[in-house]
C-alpha cells in the first residue's frame, strides 16, 4: 500500500482479508505514515501478518526517525525497516521469505537486511 497524507489502514486491512500473508507498506519520506496506519499495522503484526515498510521517496533508506508519530510509531507497532530498497524489491523479498518459511517469515527477512548491499550502502 502506498502510503499518502489522510490515509488510513483500510487498504491493508483489504489486502490481508483478500488473502495477503504479508504487506509491503511505502511509507512517505524516511518511513513515515499517519497514525491511523500504524494502528493497522501493529493490529496485522499482532496476528502474525508481517509489515515491511519502505520509501515512495525515490532513493533512500527508510528508518524510525522521530521519537513520536510517524516511523516510530511503526516501529513500535512492529514493522521491518527495508533499508534502501524500493518497494519492488521488499515486495521479492517478503515473498522469498514467506515462500521460504511462510510460518515466520521474520528472520528471513532479517538476514537478508542485515548483509551489506553489493555498494555497500545498505541502511537497514
Amino acid at each position: 500500500m502506498a502510503a499518502y497524507a489522510g490515509c488510513d489502514g483500510a487498504l491493508l486491512d483489504a489486502a490481508v482479508a483478500a488473502g495477503a500473508r504479508g504487506v509491503v507498506l511505502q511509507a512517505l519520506g524516511a518511513g513515515n505514515a499517519c497514525a491511523a496506519v500504524a494502528r493497522t499495522v501493529g493490529r496485522l503484526v499482532a496476528r502474525g501478518v508481517p509489515v515491511l515498510v519502505c520509501s515512495r521517496a525515490f532513493s533512500g533508506p527508510v528508518t524510525p526517525l522521530y521519537t513520536a508519530g510517524g516511523g516510530a510509531d511503526l516501529g513500535r507497532a512492529g514493522a521491518v525497516f527495508a533499508g534502501d530498497l524500493s518497494p519492488w524489491q521488499a515486495r521479492l523479498l517478503l515473498s522469498v521469505a514467506l515462500t521460504h518459511k511462510p510460518e515466520d517469515p521474520g528472520p528471513v527477512v532479517s538476514q537478508w537486511l542485515a548483509q551489506p548491499s553489493p555498494d555497500g550502502v545498505r541502511a537497514a
